[in-house]
C-alpha cells in the first residue's frame, strides 16, 4: 500500500517544468492572438486592399508549414529547451520588428519570418509538456495545458485592440516584444531530461510525420476545419440577421471551455478516449444545427455552450491521443504531426467554408440562407468524422499500447546506460591518485 501511494504521488501533473511551460504558453499564446487581430488593421493603415491582408495575415500559416519539414526532425534529435529558447528569441525579434514596417511587402516578409518561429514554438512546447507529464494523467495533463489557448483566445483580441487605442501600434508591438523576453527568461527553469537514446539529425518521412500520430491528427485536421466556419463567418452571419453583439459567443465559449477542460480530461484519464469523445462530438455536430437555425442571441449563446462541451472537449483528448500514439523518444514528431493538421486546416478551412457559403448564396440568392447551410453542412462533416472516429479508434489504441512497450523498453535502456556510466566513473582513478 506505501509503494502505491508513492507511485501515486509521483503521478502528479504539477511539477515546476509543466506549470513553466503553461505559462510560457499563455504568454506565447497572448501575443499570437494580439497579432493576428491587430496586423490587418496594421496592414489596412498601408492602405493595403483586404485580399492584400488576407495575404499578409495568411502567409504566417504558410511559413509554418514549410518549416516543419527541416525542423521536425531537429525536435527530437537535438535538445528541445535550447530550440524553444531560441524560436522564442526569434518571436521577439519579429515582435520588435513590427514597429519598423512601414510597407505591405515589408510587413509579409516579417510575418513569414514570425510563421517560421511559431512553427516551431507550438509542436516544442507541446512536446516538452507531454514528456513532463506521467502517462497515467496525459488526458488531464493535456486539457489544462490547453487552457493557456482558451485564455489567450479570450484575452489577447481585446488586449491587441486596448492596446492600440491605448499606445498606439509601435509601442503595442513593443509589450508585445517584451513578454516575449519573459517567456524566455521562464524556458531557463524548464528541466529536460537527459536522453543518450536521441537520432541523428536526418530529413526523412518517417522523422518528419509520425505515423502513429496520423489518425488523431487526421480527425484534428477535419473537425478543426469545421470551427474555422465559426471563428471566420459567425460574425457576418450574425450582420446578416440583425443580431448584435455576437462577440458573447465567443466570451461564453472560452469562460466554459476554462472549466471543462481539466473535467473532462480527469474524466478520459478514469473511462477512456472514446466514452469522452464521442459524446463531445455529437455535442459539437448539435452545435451547428443549433447556429444554423439561430435567429437571435440567446440562441448563439446556447451554441457557444454546446461548442465548449463539443469542440473544446474533443480537441485536446484528440491531441493527447497523438502524442500517446508514438514513442516519448519521438514526442517532437508526434506534436509536428498534430501541428501539421491544425495548420492545415486553419490555412483551408476558411476557404472551403467560404465556397460553400457561397454556392449556396448562388443557389438560394440569400445570404442568411447561404451561411445557414454552411453550418449544416458543417454537422454532417462532423457526424462523418464521428464514423471516422469509430472506425479508427481500434488502431489508435493498438498505436498507444505499443509506445508504451516502447517507452518501457528505452527506460530500461537509459537505466542500463547510467548504471555502466555511473560504474566506468567509479572505477576511473582520480586525478590526484
Amino acid at each position: 500500500m506505501a509503494e502505491q501511494a508513492a507511485a501515486r504521488k509521483g503521478d502528479s501533473i504539477w511539477s515546476v517544468t509543466f506549470v513553466v511551460l503553461c505559462f510560457i504558453s499563455l504568454f506565447q499564446s497572448i501575443g499570437q492572438f494580439m497579432m493576428n487581430t491587430i496586423l490587418p488593421l496594421y496592414a489596412d493603415s498601408f492602405g493595403a486592399t483586404p485580399t492584400v491582408v488576407g495575404i499578409a495575415v495568411g502567409c504566417f500559416a504558410i511559413t509554418a508549414l514549410l518549416t516543419r519539414p527541416f525542423a521536425t526532425p531537429a525536435f527530437d534529435s537535438f535538445s528541445k529547451k535550447k530550440i524553444f529558447f531560441c524560436a522564442i528569441l526569434l518571436v521577439m525579434v519579429c515582435s520588435f520588428l513590427y514597429g519598423f514596417v512601414r510597407s505591405v511587402p515589408a510587413l509579409i516578409a516579417v510575418r513569414m519570418l514570425h510563421g517560421f518561429a511559431m512553427g516551431c514554438t507550438g509542436p516544442l512546447a507541446l512536446a516538452l509538456a507531454t514528456e513532463s507529464l506521467p502517462p497515467s494523467h496525459l488526458g488531464r495533463g493535456i486539457s489544462i495545458f490547453s487552457l493557456a489557448m482558451t485564455v489567450a483566445q479570450a484575452l489577447g483580441p481585446a488586449l491587441g485592440l486596448w492596446l492600440i487605442d491605448a499606445v498606439g501600434f509601435i509601442w503595442t508591438f513593443r509589450i508585445a516584444g517584451i513578454s516575449m523576453i519573459v517567456a524566455a527568461i521562464l524556458i531557463l527553469f524548464i528541466k529536460e531530461r537527459p536522453n543518450p537514446l536521441r537520432p541523428p539529425y536526418k530529413i526523412e518521412f518517417k522523422r518528419i510525420i509520425a505515423v502513429g500520430a496520423i489518425p488523431p491528427a487526421l480527425l484534428t485536421c477535419i473537425f478543426s476545419s469545421c470551427n474555422t466556419s465559426v471563428m471566420s463567418f459567425i460574425a457576418l452571419y450574425a450582420n446578416a440577421l440583425g443580431v448584435a453583439g455576437i462577440g458573447v459567443y465567443f466570451v461564453i465559449n472560452s469562460i466554459l471551455m476554462l472549466g471543462t477542460r481539466p473535467l473532462f480530461g480527469r474524466l478520459v484519464d478514469r473511462f477512456g478516449y472514446r466514452p469522452v469523445i464521442i459524446p463531445a462530438l455529437i455535442a459539437f455536430a448539435v452545435a451547428f444545427v443549433v447556429i444554423a437555425y439561430a435567429r437571435t442571441l440567446e440562441m448563439f449563446m446556447v451554441a457557444g455552450v454546446i461548442t465548449a462541451c463539443g469542440y473544446g472537449a474533443c480537441i485536446p483528448q484528440l491531441q493527447a491521443l497523438a502524442m500517446g500514439s508514438v514513442p516519448r523518444s519521438r514526442s517532437g514528431a508526434a506534436s509536428g504531426t498534430h501541428f501539421t493538421g491544425l495548420d492545415i486546416a486553419m490555412l483551408f478551412g476558411p476557404i472551403i467554408s467560404g465556397s460553400v457559403a457561397e454556392t449556396f448564396h448562388g443557389i438560394t440568392g440569400d445570404t442568411v440562407a447561404g451561411y445557414s447551410d454552411m453550418y449544416l453542412v458543417a454537422a454532417a462533416v462532423v457526424v462523418a468524422g464521428i464514423v471516422l472516429f469509430c472506425l479508427l479508434y481500434p488502431r489508435m489504441m493498438r498505436n498507444i499500447e505499443r509506445a508504451n512497450e516502447i517507452n518501457r523498453i528505452n527506460r530500461e535502456k537509459r537505466l542500463k546506460i547510467r548504471k555502466e556510466q555511473e560504474a566506468i566513473n567509479a572505477n576511473t582513478p582520480k586525478a590526484d591518485e
